[in-house]
């Protein structure tokens, strides 16, 4: 009797799939079957596996395949289509995703794209399908175009129709920032295929439809890089609008950056999740010297930012949605301007940063002209801290100055408030430090007398400098170097009003508290710092801040010494070898950080910037080496200060060609009447 053959069992369609490639039977338990459990092995479950097939009609591979058998033949997780390494893959995704933000059909491998109809997509919801869902941000509905007001500034909106306008003549200004003047306040040139006066806005509590002042933004297709720009001076007390002619600063050399695509839509528009997701991930970085947890560009700023755009979701009616609007138009502006200087040739870039910089500066606006303005001080304060970024960013640095009154103002309206929020707290000791470098290239004589007893007065801002716990990580210098730089602005602006005039005249205290300066500036040591905001287990960061806590060191010393000891240039040379000597030592530890951490971590430029305004003229070659160093950052006001420097040794050069001897910088810095923003 012949032995009838085994035939091969097939695998099952039921069961977990442990079992079916056991070949065994399987009592589908739920969640796990027993089967599973008994033998101690672990169960596959019963999820349904889906895979790429290249042809699903295609005739099976074995031709002595029957077709009686169907579906009993299949083998579950065969596939007989070609299979692809998962770089292929990313591959694959990375061009079908630059294909479809071009709006062209693609196919590459298994996956591909075709182009469908544009519409008005919007991220805000309307009222009543928010009260249903409030949760969700990213299922949005689509609304016309026409409903969002310009005093509201949707937080994605893209809108090629928007119409600038100038305050209505009936819009009062609160008592906060009642008196900032906002007329040096300008916008660069917006494109006119990006802004259009098409359709007026109705912008309420900042605009009227009966009297309203287009701006037309003039034909600039036919201008160049070096043909001068023309900007819109935005003057909010006089309610009209003035055309400032401005001169372009050379622009810094283009690097490569390379930016991660955002494959899912946060804000219903691809151009503001690409900004937001380079702000997070390489301006935030940028703006500090010292990488640290507690980066406030991305730990405070970009979260209320996000959950500015999820209050306009749920209630666009909302008074603080108009600050929240500001911070997230500034946080894009700064991320625009930072990719159109790492690469000159993407000129829509700048377009960005220009329209996102007029709806921060239009939102801002509306903010403080709301009812109740102070509600929102901590948005307000990080909004306004937020355009003077775009000033350090695009390196128009002419609106600083008045963003700097207005955070002043802001600040003035509780200034004896003495229990506030660790992030407030953080926020006023930036708003400080800024402030006090712009003081130093400010030469003013103090408007009030020196009325003696110097140390027993109390300074609002002294105590939050000398409290900047901040400052090691945010600009690379102690607490006390910034104390000191502030006092020595202080004492030189009281100093200038004895200049023609003997030195016995000079009061004997004043005297001695720049003695005073003196003697604690010459007895710093980095050892008696306590760094307490750097841990030592990170030696890199360590490093690096040590040698710039140093730059910044000798150079308050050379700055006391110009400003309250009047030395010359020829007597600072060992300062300013000091200062240059680690700012480059500073650079030089980054090298040993990953390749893709060299574009960030810029370093604040005040150290060297007083350096080489200082310098003898053997020693600028180690400045030009070090301002040509950091160009790759992406920072404009980079190139502002270096354009300055280059121009002070011009004019200095040639006031000694004429035989008029060497100037002070501080004079020099007054002819040429630029203010800088040496940061």
């Amino acid at each position: 009797m012949s032995v009838r053959p085994s035939r091969q069992r097939g695998m099952r369609f039921t069961g977990c799939w442990t079992c079916k490639a056991r070949k065994v039977r399987c009592d589908e338990r739920p969640l796990a079957c027993g089967n599973c459990e008994k033998r101690g092995i672990a169960c596959g479950g019963y999820d349904i596996r889906l895979q790429w097939m290249s042809d699903p009609f295609a005739q099976p591979s074995t031709p002595t395949a029957s077709s009686s058998q169907g579906r009993r033949r299949i083998m579950l997780d065969k596939s007989s289509g070609r299979r692809f390494r998962m770089q292929e893959i990313n591959e694959f995704l990375s061009t079908i995703d630059k294909d479809a933000e071009s709006m062209l059909s693609s196919r590459k491998g298994p996956f591909s794209t075709f182009p469908t109809k544009p519409g008005c997509q919007d991220l805000t919801e309307t009222s009543q399908t928010a009260h249903q869902n409030h949760t969700s941000v990213s299922n949005r509905s689509v609304e016309s175009p026409h409903d969002w007001e310009c005093d509201e500034v949707d937080l994605d909106h893209h809108t090629p129709g928007m119409q600038l306008q100038a305050l209505s003549p009936n819009s009062a200004l609160p008592l906060i920032i009642n008196t900032l003047d906002w007329s040096a306040v300008t916008t660069q040139v917006i494109d006119p295929a990006i802004v259009q006066p098409n359709t007026p806005a109705d912008a309420e509590g900042c605009t009227d439809r009966q009297n309203t002042s287009p701006i037309t933004a003039s034909d600039n297709d036919n201008a160049t890089e070096s043909s001068p720009s023309v900007s819109y001076g935005y003057n909010v007390r006089d309610h009209s609008m003035a055309v400032v002619p401005m001169s372009p600063s050379p622009l810094p050399e283009s690097i490569s950056l390379p930016i991660q695509h955002i494959r899912s839509s946060l804000f219903g528009d691809t151009e503001a999740d690409l900004l937001m997701h380079h702000y997070m991930i390489h301006v935030a970085d940028v703006l500090q010297p010292i990488l640290h947890t507690q980066n406030p560009y991305r730990r405070i700023y970009v979260p209320t930012a996000l959950e500015g755009a999820c209050i306009r979701a749920s209630d666009h009616k909302m008074t603080n949605a108009k600050s929240h609007s500001a911070l997230y138009h500034a946080l894009l502006a700064s991320a625009a301007y930072h990719l159109w200087n790492c690469d000159k040739a993407q000129r829509k870039y700048q377009e960005m940063g220009a329209e996102h910089r007029y709806r921060a500066l239009h939102s801002l606006q509306a903010a403080v002209n709301s009812p109740t303005p102070g509600s929102d001080h901590q948005i307000l304060l990080m909004a306004m801290l937020s355009l003077v970024s775009i000033g350090v960013m695009s390196g128009d640095d002419g609106d600083i100055m008045v963003h700097l009154g207005g955070i002043k103002q802001l600040r003035d309206s509780r200034r004896r408030w003495r229990i506030v929020s660790g992030e407030t707290r953080q926020l006023n000791q930036i708003s400080a430090f800024l402030a006090l470098m712009a003081r130093t290239t400010c030469f003013v004589i103090s408007p009030s007398p020196w009325i003696g007893n110097y140390h027993e007065l109390s300074y609002t801002e002294d105590a939050v400098i000398k409290s900047g716990s901040c400052f090691e990580f945010m600009y690379g210098i102690t607490s006390n170097t910034a104390a000191a730089i502030q006092e020595t602005c202080r004492l030189a602006e009281f100093l200038a009003q004895f200049d023609n005039q003997e030195e016995a005249s000079i009061p004997d205290d004043l005297l001695a508290a720049c003695e005073g300066l003196g003697d604690r500036l010459l007895s710093w040591t980095l050892e008696s710092e306590k760094m307490a905001s750097i841990p030592a287990s990170d030696g890199v960061m360590l490093t690096i801040f040590k040698h710039q806590a140093s730059a910044w060191h000798y150079a308050a010393l050379v700055y006391y010494y110009r400003r309250i000891q009047r030395y010359d240039t020829s007597d600072l040379v060992q300062e300013i070898k000091l200062v240059t000597d680690h700012a480059h030592a500073a650079e030089d530890a980054k090298v040993t950080l990953k390749s893709n951490s060299t574009n960030i971590m810029a370093p604040i430029t005040w150290p060297v910037f007083i350096a080489s305004l200082n310098a003898a003229e053997s020693q600028r070659d180690v400045c030009r080496a070090w301002w040509e160093r950091i160009q790759h950052y992406g920072i404009a006001n980079i190139q502002t200060q270096w354009d300055m420097v280059q121009r002070a040794w011009e004019r200095e050069d040639e006031m000694q060609q004429k035989g008029f001897g060497t100037r002070d910088w501080t004079a020099v810095l007054g002819d040429l009447g630029t203010h800088i923003f040496p940061v």
